[in-house]
C-alpha cells in the first residue's frame, strides 16, 4: 500500500486533484471515462473523509455502508450531497452491466462539478491529521 492511502488528508487532497483533471478533460471535449473518474474520486474522498472520522474502511461496500451510515444518515455534510455517492456508484454498476449511462457535454460538466463540490464538502470534516489543508486548493477557479 503507498503512504497516501494512510494519510486521510493527502486522499482528499488527491481526489480534488483528479477532480480539477476530471474538469480539464470535459473542457477539451474528454468524457468518455466521466463515470469511473467520478466514482473513483467520490470515493477516494468518501474513504479519506471516514479515515479522518476515526473509521477504519478498505472495501467498496464498507466504504459505501460506512459513508451511508456515518455522513449522510447522521447528518454530518449538507443533505444535497446525501445521494452523491450512490447516484455515481448506481452509474458505474450500470456501466459495468453493460447499460452505460447517456452522456453528453452539460451532463459531463454536471457530474464534474457534484464531484467537486462533494470533495470540497467532505475536506472540510473532521480535523486534518497532519497539517492545514493549503487554502489555494480550497478555491476553484472558472
Amino acid at each position: 500500500m503507498h503512504e497516501g492511502m494512510h494519510d486521510p488528508d493527502g486522499m482528499i487532497r488527491k481526489a480534488r486533484i483528479k477532480a480539477r483533471g476530471m474538469q480539464h478533460q470535459v473542457k477539451e471535449g474528454d468524457w468518455d471515462n466521466i463515470i469511473v473518474d467520478a466514482y473513483n474520486v467520490m470515493f477516494m474522498a468518501a474513504r479519506g473523509a471516514l479515515k479522518k472520522m476515526g473509521h477504519t474502511v478498505s472495501t467498496h461496500q464498507t466504504v459505501a455502508s460506512n459513508y451511508r451510515r456515518e455522513v449522510i444518515d447522521k447528518g454530518v455534510i449538507d443533505k444535497k450531497y446525501a445521494n452523491h455517492l450512490s447516484k455515481i456508484k448506481k452509474y458505474w454498476e450500470n456501466e459495468q452491466e453493460g447499460h452505460p449511462e447517456e452522456i453528453d457535454h452539460a451532463r459531463a460538466e454536471r457530474i464534474v462539478q457534484a464531484t467537486l463540490d462533494l470533495v470540497d464538502a467532505l475536506a472540510h470534516l473532521g480535523e486534518p491529521t497532519k497539517s492545514k489543508i493549503d487554502p489555494r486548493l480550497l478555491h476553484y477557479n472558472n
